[in-house]
């Protein structure tokens, strides 16, 4: 069985971390903690979460299975292997829109047609992409594992350029369910999709090198590059980029300069991440936490929507609120939560 790469498993933790964490830097600006300037800086920081998440997906989809699909039956064994998380995925994009329900007034009262897809829900819907990336990335590996590099970019650039060409256009059909799924929406399948095969094509480059060093100054090159090409295009665009950038405001499709500045900026995480990782300069126990969570992403995820629950939980005790009440009280749900997530890997723990 192949081993885990650990720098893999928190990588995957540290973009689950920043799904969550910006769910929640708007609370910190509204009760007076950080200014708006702050908190835009620092949504904007996080906003990367979801071009890392996606492409360590394809990162790790690629590295685990490329060897193991070597022929149409090999690919059926592999949706058997995955169907299951695939309808746990489906279960979680429910639940959650469920927990939401309890939150905003929208979705309780649309709730049927948010489950079953009639509409979209404003929270969770990174797990529908991931549900239909999972879907169809076994017979995708199939077809590209055997391609050039060079090919397999090409045709990644080719699937995002495709996908945002056609949600920047046809404004008549933004209000149809599928092409908001599929092209236009926060997480629109074909533009991140295209991330999905760049993930795909970064685990064949980091196989083609055995020598960390040869690793390290490829995707420097392609971070810097990337980064460069982003800070040009802002250059040439009006507006607050920062305030755009932290609103999501070139997100829905994914906009050329977004998908190049967060690009850059993931490899430069991951980077950085393995190493301090592989020198062990991080606390052991940080890394035991983004481990656990990376290794337990999509329960993590689904289990940060409760979190809002922290506010009514101080109303029902202590019959007000306050700065410090709600700060503790959110900390230690997050312990709670956190517990949860070890108890988890506990079956698994075992059979180890």
């Amino acid at each position: 069985m192949m081993q885990r790469i650990g720098w893999l498993d928190s990588s995957r933790g540290l973009a689950i971390l920043m799904l969550i964490l910006i769910h929640y830097v708007g609370a910190l600006e509204t009760r007076d903690i950080i200014s708006e300037d702050v908190m835009l800086g620092v949504k904007a920081v996080l906003r990367v979460a979801t071009p890392f998440f996606i492409l360590i997906f394809g990162f790790t989809f690629f590295t685990i299975f490329s060897r193991k699909v070597e022929s149409m039956s090999d690919v059926s064994f592999l949706y058997k292997k995955l169907a299951s998380k695939i309808f746990y995925i489906f279960l979680a994009r429910e639940l959650i829109v469920l927990i939401s329900a309890f939150r905003y007034e929208y979705v309780s009262e649309n709730l049927m047609n948010i489950l079953l897809y009639r509409e979209t829900s404003g929270s969770g819907e990174i797990l529908t992409f991931y549900m239909l990336a999972l879907a169809v990335s076994p017979l995708v590996l199939h077809f590209v594992k055997a391609l050039n590099p060079l090919w397999l970019l090409c045709i990644a650039v080719i699937v995002y350029g495709f996908g945002y060409a056609v949600g920047s256009n046809f404004e008549h059909l933004r209000e149809t369910i599928l092409f908001r799924l599929f092209f236009y929406d926060v997480y629109p399948f074909f533009p991140f999709y295209g991330l999905v095969l760049l993930g795909f094509f970064f685990s064949k480059m980091y196989s083609h090198w055995s020598a960390d060093r040869h690793r390290t100054i490829f995707f420097l090159s392609v971070s810097l590059v990337s980064i460069l090409c982003s800070f040009f295009i802002f250059m040439r665009t009006s507006g607050d980029v920062l305030r755009v950038l932290a609103n999501a405001g070139l997100k829905a499709p994914p906009a050329v300069s977004y998908m190049l500045l967060y690009i850059g900026v993931v490899i430069i995480i991951v980077l950085i991440n393995a190493y301090l990782i592989q020198r062990s300069l991080v606390p052991e126990w940080i890394v035991d936490v983004l481990n656990t969570v990376g290794r337990n992403s999509l329960l993590a995820y689904v289990l940060h929507y409760t979190l809002f629950l922290s506010s009514f939980f101080i109303y029902f005790v202590f019959g007000y609120a306050s700065k410090v009440l709600e700060i503790s009280a959110f900390l230690i749900m997050i312990l709670f939560l956190y517990s949860i997530l070890i108890f988890a890997e506990r079956p698994s723990s075992r059979k180890k």
